[in-house]
């Protein structure tokens, strides 16, 4: 029949808002090149998430020997335990709920943007560049020192390590997400085996007692609350390659579901490991886990720790 008036109104306003709606949706549904302004093709899937994922999480064992230093046994590997449950968990739920919703590159950029404005965004990004730009800075420095904890390096040696690491991410970097998933999967394969081979390695001398220990040093706690929170903070950044991402839903969920349980475990076992090894935290130092690796396993377990912290340090 024919619709009265005003009914016809409603009508074709709400056909008009539909649309709207709809080509908005398809906006935020499609990742676009801010260069080329086209649209890319999503190519992440679970396995690449996670590769490129554990090193922005974690990372390994490599360079918790200073956590060691924090406080006792128990404090250590009950913060080391809980704090991915009750700070990481929620932080890797929201950001997989906003990749969701928002699947675009850009991550927690994007989300404040458009919950409050321009100019807040934009603060936040300053911010959020400053971040990662200091804390990207950490890495070739703590490479060399590492370097250094196994073979003499002059200053000059040192600089031109860190040059390379700087050179060599960022052309990986700009050659696209395909090879930089690849990448990402050979660094965690290298880096991963010599901490699987370190933990199998200590379970013989593993002495669950070292976990109980309460008066081994006094408890340092900000830098334990410091340390614990920035080696499991990088979730929020997990939305910065949601436009590049198959199936966001289920990729994050399956990623948060993988990685979880898996710090957990590469985090707590090795430093459980060392200290049935090694109770004296006086001695760890960054590049101690090597030297406990010569005792767990033997000599020949050096080099690899040592090739998996630096490049486990260039994957994050």
């Amino acid at each position: 029949g024919i619709m009265e008036p005003d009914r016809q109104q409603r009508s074709a306003s709400l056909m008009d808002g539909g649309v709207e709606h709809i080509a908005l949706t398809e906006s935020i549904l499609q990742a676009v090149d801010p260069i080329e302004h086209t649209v890319l093709k999503r190519k992440v899937g679970v396995l690449g998430m996670v590769f490129i994922a554990f090193f922005w999480v974690s990372g390994g064992i490599y360079g918790n020997e200073e956590l060691v230093r924090a406080g006792p046994g128990l404090y250590v590997l009950t913060f080391v335990v809980v704090m991915p449950l009750v700070f990481s968990l929620p932080v890797a739920l929201m950001t997989a709920e906003l990749a969701t919703a928002f699947p675009v590159d850009g991550g927690q950029c994007v989300y404040v943007q458009r919950a409050c404005g321009d100019n807040v965004g934009g603060h936040n990004c300053y911010w959020v560049f400053v971040t990662n730009v200091i804390d990207a800075s950490i890495y070739p420095l703590l490479a060399v020192q590492y370097l250094s904890y196994h073979a003499p390096i002059s200053y000059t040696l040192g600089r031109l390590v860190c040059m390379s690491m700087i050179v060599g991410v960022t052309l990986i970097n700009l050659t696209g997400m395909d090879v930089l998933t690849r990448f990402q999967g050979i660094i965690f394969v290298v880096t991963l085996a010599p901490c699987l081979i370190f933990i199998g390695s200590g379970l013989s001398s593993l002495n669950p007692g070292a976990a109980l220990t309460t008066d081994s040093v006094p408890v340092n706690w900000s830098l334990l609350f410091a340390w614990v929170i920035w080696l499991y903070s990088g979730f929020s950044s997990l939305g910065t390659i949601a436009g590049e991402t198959e199936n966001p839903r289920r990729t994050y969920m399956a990623t948060i579901s993988i990685l979880i349980p898996l710090i957990i475990v590469l985090n707590g076992l090795p430093l459980l490991v060392a200290l049935s090894i090694d109770r004296d935290p006086l001695h760890y130092e960054s590049g101690y886990f090597a030297h406990i690796a010569v005792q767990a396993a033997g000599p020949w377990l050096r080099l690899p720790i040592v090739v998996g912290s630096n490049l486990a340090l260039v994957g994050l």
